[in-house]
Formats: structure tokens, C-alpha cells, sequence
């Protein structure tokens, strides 16, 4: 987070409003962790159910 995400440098003064921007921070991080995640399984099963339903004629 600290390279990808701004957390070198708080943007605010404060402790509170530091912590806030570190939980806002991993809150937006992990969501997108799960986003991807998520994506990744379902694009495997699509990938799966339409291999399993092709068929060859000869």
C-alpha cells in the first residue's frame, strides 16, 4: 500500500484522520483483491462450461 497507494505520506494532519485514510486505504485494497478474485473464478467456470458443452461432428 505504501508504493501503490499513497500510504508513505498521510494526506491529512492528525491521528484520526490518518488512521482513517490507512482503513479507507486497506478497505479499498482488499475490496479490489476480492473484485478480482471473484472475476478470476467465474471467468474459470465459464471457460469450463463451454469446453464441456462443445462437440465435435465427424
Amino acid at each position: 500500500m505504501v508504493r501503490h497507494h499513497g500510504l508513505r505520506r498521510a494526506r491529512y494532519w492528525g491521528t484520526k484522520k490518518v488512521g482513517l485514510q490507512a482503513f479507507l486505504t486497506a478497505l479499498a485494497v482488499n475490496l479490489k483483491r476480492w473484485v478480482n478474485i471473484t472475476l478470476t473464478k467465474i471467468k474459470d467456470k465459464v471457460k469450463l462450461s463451454t469446453a464441456s458443452t462443445v462437440t465435435v461432428s465427424a
